[in-house]
């Protein structure tokens, strides 16, 4: 589905479930294709499971999670 900037920006929301469904969304401005909407994939599962406490035994601080994430952007 190719959609310009502005009807992406009202239509966010909708668009957002449907690439979770697996839609193929495209964002264009002026009708050119600009970007693709695509459904987040975390590259380190294990350290997203331990700030979200999904293994007790290695729950780490999400302030400290937090501080990681940046510094590896």
């Amino acid at each position: 589905m190719l959609i310009n900037v502005s009807e992406a920006k009202t239509n966010l929301s909708k668009l957002v479930n449907l690439a979770y469904k697996g839609e193929k969304i495209t964002i264009a401005k002026n009708n050119l294709p600009l970007v693709d909407l695509v459904v987040h994939k975390p590259e380190n599962k294990k350290q997203l499971r331990q700030a979200f406490g999904l293994y007790k035994k290695d729950q780490t601080d999400g302030i400290i999670f937090q501080d990681k994430l940046r510094q590896e952007w």
